[in-house]
């Protein structure tokens, strides 16, 4: 439910554990929601298989006639997806790099993987919110101490 809820946000539809993950997408969103700089939007690859397949599904979808996109694009930008993953991965602590575009792309994921990764990436976003949340009442408090400090000068 998390997944779904944080995806939403961004229109992309979380079905399962396994070819919902296989693109790097939902990986790459989840950081992103988190911390917008460590993973821009911008970044993040939307023309996938996956993508490809949902707007093919979806008949009121112009996502096919705007541009020719080749198989090999689609691998292409799968890659760059887990390649950002991966280097997010190395400014977050607790999450074991698991995930690799040779175990995704182009196959069905494994399930048990794809939750076990999730369990760490999940523990370690909403820890670090909270630090950042923690972070900014400190700084809150010091400001209006110090505010009070001059006053009382």
């Amino acid at each position: 439910d998390w997944c779904r809820v944080v995806c939403s946000f961004y229109d992309v539809p979380v079905d399962n554990f396994t070819t919902s993950f296989a693109d790097g997408r939902i990986f790459c969103l989840l950081l992103h929601h988190y911390h917008p700089r460590l993973v821009p939007l911008t970044r993040i690859q939307n023309k996938t298989s996956l993508a490809h397949q949902e707007a093919e599904l979806d008949l009121s979808s112009d996502f096919l006639s705007k541009s020719a996109v080749t198989p090999d694009l689609y691998t292409a930008n799968e890659k760059e997806n887990f390649k950002l993953l991966n280097d997010a991965l190395k400014g977050l602590s607790g999450v074991p790099a698991m995930i690799f575009s040779s175990d995704f792309v182009g196959t069905m994921p494994d399930e048990k993987v794809v939750i076990t990764f999730l369990s760490y990436l999940c523990a370690s976003l909403i820890d670090m919110s909270l630090d950042e949340r923690s972070a900014i009442r400190i700084q809150r408090h010091w400001r209006h101490y110090k505010y009070l400090s001059k006053i009382d000068e």
